[in-house]
C-alpha cells in the first residue's frame, strides 16, 4: 500500500486518480479499490481527500495563505477548501487554524 500512498503525496496537485495509482503500482483498479480499503480502513477517494486537506493545513502553517495552500493540495481555490473543510470538521477553516498543530507523523506507515 505504500506505493499507492505515495503515488497520491506525490500528485495531490492533481487528481490522484484510483486507475493511475493502480497502473504504477502494477495492481488492477479494482484489486488497489478493495485492497486499499482493507489495509488502510477508509476508500481510497476518501484517503485522497484526508491527504489534500492535511497538505493545506501544513501549507498554512509553516507560513502561507489559503489560497496558495489550497492550489498546493489541488482544491479549484481557496473557497472550494473552505467549504471542504467545513463538510469535514464542522467548523470554518479559521476557526481552527489558529488553534492547530500540525505534526509532521505520517502514523499511515506505522
Amino acid at each position: 500500500m505504500f506505493g499507492a500512498i505515495d503515488f497520491i503525496d506525490a500528485h495531490l496537485d492533481q487528481t490522484p486518480l484510483l486507475t493511475a495509482a493502480a497502473r504504477d503500482v502494477g495492481l488492477s483498479p479494482r484489486q488497489l479499490r478493495r485492497s486499499f480499503t482493507s489495509d488502510i480502513g477508509i476508500p481510497f477517494r476518501r484517503y485522497v481527500l484526508w491527504r489534500r486537506l492535511r497538505r493545506a493545513l501544513i501549507t498554512v502553517r509553516d507560513g502561507s495563505g489559503l489560497t496558495t495552500a489550497a492550489a498546493t493540495a489541488g482544491f479549484v481555490d481557496s473557497a472550494h477548501f473552505s467549504r471542504t473543510f467545513r463538510q469535514t470538521f464542522g467548523l470554518a477553516p479559521s476557526e481552527v487554524l489558529p488553534l492547530l498543530t500540525i505534526g509532521e507523523a505520517d502514523f499511515t506507515r506505522l
